[in-house]
């Protein structure tokens, strides 16, 4: 182990490793692989998606607009990525639909604050009990605070 340390690390002093200062000019950053870039474990299902999803249920608003005239529906994130979402819904969406999506983020701002994602996207996937949207684009907005007797339901980590 030294022996390597030695060729990787030159500077020595009496044999032994001088341990040297890195300013942040020298420091490196290693991007994190995506799942398409990550070699792949025999073992492990082929990932087709090109971003990572984290599983986590959350309120949704989904907002369709249909012959100008917007109906709102409520449902819950089956898991969210920065490229789309899985909702799981009591009703029915059509493949190709554009949707405008208001999620309630977990966290607030400031420590106090709600805070929503609201996204648009277009539906790639259907089934009877959920549906995947592609997001086109996102950002966060802030909500009105909640009165006392509205209740939601929390968010839950899947896992």
């Amino acid at each position: 182990m030294l022996d390597l340390w030695k060729q990787t690390h030159p500077a020595t002093v009496d044999n032994e490793p001088v341990l040297r200062e890195w300013s942040v000019a020298q420091a490196t950053y290693t991007k994190p692989q995506e799942p398409s870039q990550r070699p792949r474990i025999a073992s492990e299902p082929l990932e087709r998606r090109s971003k990572t999803r984290y599983p986590i249920e959350l309120n949704v608003r989904v907002v369709t607009t249909q012959r100008k005239v917007r109906s709102y529906q409520t449902a819950r994130t089956l898991n969210i990525s920065s490229g789309g979402v899985l909702i799981a819904a009591q009703f029915a969406v059509t493949h190709g639909s554009i949707l405008e999506l208001m999620i309630e983020w977990p966290w607030t701002l400031d420590g106090g604050v709600p805070l929503q994602l609201v996204a648009t996207g277009i539906v790639v996937r259907c089934s009877q009990s959920a549906f995947a949207v592609a997001l086109r684009n996102y950002q966060f907005r802030t909500m009105k605070q909640r009165a006392a007797t509205e209740k939601s339901i929390p968010a839950q980590v899947v896992g």
